[in-house]
C-alpha cells in the first residue's frame, strides 16, 4: 500500500498543471500575523480573524488554488492557481486585480516575487516580480529548470536545485540491482547508478550573481520537492520520501524522515524544525537527527483526513490545514492549539 502511495504521487507531482489535494491546500498569514487566508479545491479563498478563527470574507476565485502569500501590503494578496497563473487579489475589492500567465510556485523574498518561468519551454529562468503590482523587475537565468528554490536563513541567499541531467557516473540497468538491497540503500544505489546528477546553485540576491554550486548524483525532480536550508547544509525532501543532506561540496547523504509519505512537510527559516505531516496528525522536530513530538488530531467519521500544507511561523510555531477542510494551530512543541472546520 505505502510503495503505490509513492508511486501515485510520483506520477501525480510530474504533471504540468499543479497538484492541488482534497479540501485546503494553500494558506497564509498577513505580516501583522492578525489575518489568515486559506483555499484549496473549491476555488474559494476564505479569510479568517488570526486570533477568533472566524471567517470574516469569502472571495470565489474560479480555479483551484495552490499557493497563497501576503505582501507587505496586507490589503492584497498572491494568489498561485492549478493553470499556472499568478493573481494579485485585492482584497477590498473582492476581485484579481493583475494576473501573470505562465508561470509556477511563489516565493516572497522582502520586496521581491519569484516564480519559475513556463513561457519558454527552452529557457531555464525565475522571473522578479514586485509583490504589490507584479510589475516585472527582473529575471534569473539558469542552466538547468529549476526544481524548487529557497531562501537561506538570512533571506540574502537563493538555493535553487536543478533539475536531473545527465552525467558522469555508470548506469547500471535495474535488472542488475543486487537483489538484496532494500529501502534506503536500493533507492540510493539506484540514484548512484542511473547516469544523471543535479545541481545545486547559490545567488547572491541582492546582486544576483552566482555565488556557489555543488554538483551531486542525488536528483528530486517532482514538483512536491522541497529544500530546507541549516548553515551551510540543503536539506531536499520529497513527497516519496527520498531526502538527501548536501554539502557545499556536493557531498551527499541520503535518508527518510519518520513517514512513509510526506502529505506535508515544511521547515523553518532557521533551518532547525521540521513540521511532517500525514494521515489525521504528524510530527514535528529537528530537521535530521534528534527527538520528533507527535500530534494527532481529533478523529472525524467517514473519510480518511490528511494534513496538505503547513506554515511555519518566525517563532517556530506553525498553522496547517487538510483533507477535510479544517485549520489547525500548532506550538513548536508539538501541541494542538485549536482546530477549526472551514466553510
Amino acid at each position: 500500500m505505502r510503495q503505490a502511495l509513492a508511486i501515485w504521487f510520483l506520477l501525480a507531482a510530474t504533471s504540468s498543471a499543479a497538484v492541488i489535494p482534497t479540501g485546503l491546500a494553500a494558506l497564509a498569514a498577513s505580516p501583522d500575523g492578525k489575518l489568515l487566508a486559506v483555499a484549496g479545491q473549491n476555488r474559494v479563498i476564505y479569510l479568517l480573524d488570526a486570533e477568533k478563527l472566524e471567517v470574516k470574507s469569502r472571495l470565489w476565485l474560479g480555479v483551484r488554488i495552490a499557493e497563497l502569500a501576503f505582501p507587505r501590503d496586507a490589503g492584497r494578496l498572491l494568489v498561485a492557481d492549478e493553470i499556472n497563473q499568478l493573481h494579485l487579489v485585492d482584497l477590498k475589492a473582492g476581485k484579481a486585480v493583475q494576473v501573470v500567465q505562465r508561470v509556477e510556485g511563489l516565493l516572497l523574498a522582502g520586496e521581491l516575487l519569484l516564480t519559475r518561468d513556463l513561457a519558454e519551454a527552452e529557457r531555464y529562468r525565475l522571473r522578479l516580480l514586485s509583490p504589490q503590482t507584479l510589475e516585472e523587475l527582473g529575471e534569473l537565468d539558469l542552466p538547468d529548470r529549476p526544481v524548487t528554490w529557497r531562501l537561506d536563513a538570512t533571506g540574502k541567499q537563493l538555493i535553487v536545485l536543478g533539475a536531473s541531467k545527465a552525467g558522469d557516473e555508470p548506469k547500471v540497468e535495474l535488472s542488475e540491482i543486487p537483489s538484496e538491497l532494500r529501502g534506503l540503500e536500493r533507492w540510493s544505489f539506484r540514484q548512484r547508478n542511473d547516469g544523471r546528477e543535479a545541481t545545486l546553485y547559490q545567488f547572491d540576491l541582492a546582486t544576483r550573481k552566482l555565488v556557489g554550486q555543488a554538483t551531486t548524483w542525488y536528483t528530486s525532480d517532482t514538483d512536491s520537492t522541497r529544500l530546507a536550508r541549516l548553515g551551510d547544509m540543503t536539506y531536499v525532501f520529497n513527497r516519496v520520501n527520498q531526502c538527501a543532506r548536501i554539502d557545499a561540496t556536493g557531498k551527499t547523504k541520503p535518508f527518510e524522515t519518520a513517514q512513509a509519505v510526506n502529505h506535508a512537510l515544511e521547515a523553518s527559516q532557521d533551518g532547525k524544525l521540521l513540521y511532517l505531516g500525514g494521515l489525521g496528525g504528524g510530527s514535528v522536530g529537528p530537521i535530521e537527527d534528534g527527538t520528533r513530538i507527535a500530534f494527532k488530531l481529533d478523529e472525524l467519521p467517514g473519510q480518511a483526513e490528511f494534513i496538505n500544507r503547513f506554515l511555519v511561523l518566525p517563532d517556530g510555531n506553525a498553522w496547517a490545514v487538510t483533507s477535510a477542510c479544517r485549520l489547525v494551530q500548532l506550538t513548536r512543541t508539538g501541541r494542538v492549539v485549536r482546530v477549526v472546520p472551514v466553510f
